[in-house]
C-alpha cells in the first residue's frame, strides 16, 4: 500500500513506474469481481501500481484505504503516445487461452510483461493460474496468510472489495425487510 500511495501521490513518478490497469469486460458482475481480484494479485506479484478503468466498478466500489485506483488521473496526465508506446494488452478472456501458459510458467511476471503499462482485459477468474505457477504461487499464498485451500479469493476480496456506503445501505435495507428472521 505504501508503494502504491507514494507513486500515486507524486505525478513525476508516473513516467518511470509500472502500472497494471484492469479493464472490465461486458460480462456479469461476478466475473468482473473475480477478474478484479485476480488482476490485483497479478499487480502485487509484478510490483506494479494497480489501477482500475471501469465505470461500473467505480460506481459500486470504493478503493481500500490508501489505494487510489482510478486510472483516469494517470491517463489524463500522461501523453497518449507515451502510454500507447509503453503498453501491452494482456487479453485473458475465455475465448483467448493463449496467455495462460505464460501465467502458469513464468518465474517472474515483471520479466514476462516488461512494458510500463500492462492493460489486463479479463472476464475470467485467473487467480488459480497464478497459484499453480510453482515460482510465484507460494509467494502469493504467503502474503495472505496461507488461507484455507480454495479461499485465496476470499482472503484478497475481504481486503479489496468495499461497497460504496450507498450500496451497502441499500443491501442492509433489503436484508432487514426481507431476510432478517
Amino acid at each position: 500500500r505504501d508503494f502504491h500511495a507514494r507513486i500515486m501521490s507524486d505525478r513525476a513518478l508516473w513516467e518511470s513506474n509500472r502500472f497494471l490497469v484492469y479493464r472490465t469486460m461486458d460480462r456479469g458482475l461476478g466475473n468482473q469481481l473475480e477478474s478484479l481480484v485476480s488482476a490485483f494479485a497479478m499487480a502485487l506479484l509484478s510490483n506494479r501500481v494497480f489501477l482500475v478503468d471501469s465505470t461500473i466498478l467505480h460506481h459500486l466500489l470504493r478503493p481500500p484505504a490508501g489505494l487510489a485506483w482510478h486510472y483516469g488521473p494517470v491517463a489524463d496526465s500522461l501523453p497518449h503516445d507515451h502510454i500507447y508506446d509503453r503498453s501491452f494488452l494482456l487479453d485473458l478472456r475465455w475465448q483467448n487461452p493463449l496467455e495462460f501458459p505464460r501465467l502458469l510458467c513464468s518465474r517472474d511476471l515483471s520479466e514476462a510483461y516488461p512494458k510500463q503499462f500492462l492493460f489486463v482485459f479479463s472476464d475470467q477468474y485467473f487467480l488459480p493460474a497464478l497459484l499453480h505457477n510453482p515460482a510465484i504461487g507460494p509467494t502469493l499464498r504467503g502474503w495472505f496468510g496461507s488461507p484455507r485451500p480454495g479461499d485465496l479469493f476470499g482472503a484478497i476480496a475481504r481486503r479489496l472489495l468495499r461497497p460504496k456506503r450507498s450500496l451497502a445501505d441499500q443491501v442492509m435495507s433489503l436484508y432487514d425487510r426481507h431476510l432478517r428472521g
